[in-house]
């Protein structure tokens, strides 16, 4: 890992080398996020909550509602830095910061 960032810090300067394992594919550190973090709109159609997995699903973060539902009871999702529950309801009107899986994040707006 050093030497990577010795590399980097060589042909791109420090700040690059600092900042390469934000790129995309690589694991971040707890509490870090993704430079080019995706932004999505997801519609629940004048609901005023929405259930975290359907939110997963729909978001695509999930790739169908069974894994969505894997996640939750594995603890593997946190919305805005905290781990939640599966039976965790959003409110519509704003925006989360999602993280599904090691991988997987999106700044996500409920309408």
């Amino acid at each position: 890992m050093e030497l990577a960032r010795e590399l980097i810090a060589r042909y791109h300067g420090d700040e690059a080398a600092a900042n390469a394992h934000k790129s995309a594919g690589n694991q971040l550190a707890d509490g870090e996020l993704p430079e080019d973090l995706p932004e999505v709109a997801v519609d629940f159609e004048g609901s005023e909550q929405a259930p975290i997995a359907a939110v997963l699903n729909r978001a695509e973060l999930a790739n169908n509602s069974a894994q969505a539902k894997d996640m939750l009871g594995n603890g593997r999702v946190k919305v805005d830095g905290e781990v939640v529950a599966k039976d965790t309801m959003l409110a519509t009107g704003k925006s989360y910061v999602i993280q599904a899986g090691k991988k997987r994040y999106a700044r996500v707006t409920l309408i």
